[in-house]
């Protein structure tokens, strides 16, 4: 478990989940090749992903939303949140009211020619989320 987590930005992909851009449902991610943005990744650009209510489909942007997230991944908990939701809320652009810097966690992406690294790391979590469910529910338990 231990390379699963220490490798998670190269992880596996999650192929569980449903990916569409612009309305049209595209092949099962596998972390490679391109998921319909072009060639300057447009449709990768993150400013806030959202949930749906139910917590089932993350609007990643207004091009991309991923559906069928499974309900396990709210149960992979990291500092009393799931870790798709800490993702979730850290990997948005802000603004630093004091001294006016923008964080923006496209940046990174930009400058390494990744244009899909957030959406890759998104479903990437969720895959570790899934994982990682699965081995804690099979580890034994205690005797108290």
């Amino acid at each position: 478990m231990g390379a699963l987590h220490v490798n998670y930005e190269t992880g596996p992909i999650n192929t569980a989940v449903k990916v569409y851009i612009n309305g049209i449902q595209v092949p099962r991610p596998n972390g490679e090749g391109d998921l319909g943005g072009g060639a300057q990744g447009q449709n990768y650009i993150v400013k806030k992903m959202k949930f749906d209510k139910d917590k089932r489909i993350l609007y990643y942007n207004s091009d991309i939303r991923i559906e069928n997230i499974p309900l396990e991944v709210d149960e992979y908990i990291v500092n009393g949140r799931s870790a798709l939701g800490w993702l979730v809320d850290q990997y948005q652009v802000s603004t630093d009211k004091a001294s006016g810097i923008v964080n923006d966690p496209n940046d990174w992406a930009r400058e390494h020619y990744y244009p899909r690294y957030i959406l890759d790391l998104v479903l990437r979590i969720i895959e570790l989320s899934m994982r990682t469910v699965e081995i804690v529910r099979g580890l034994p338990k205690l005797a108290i």
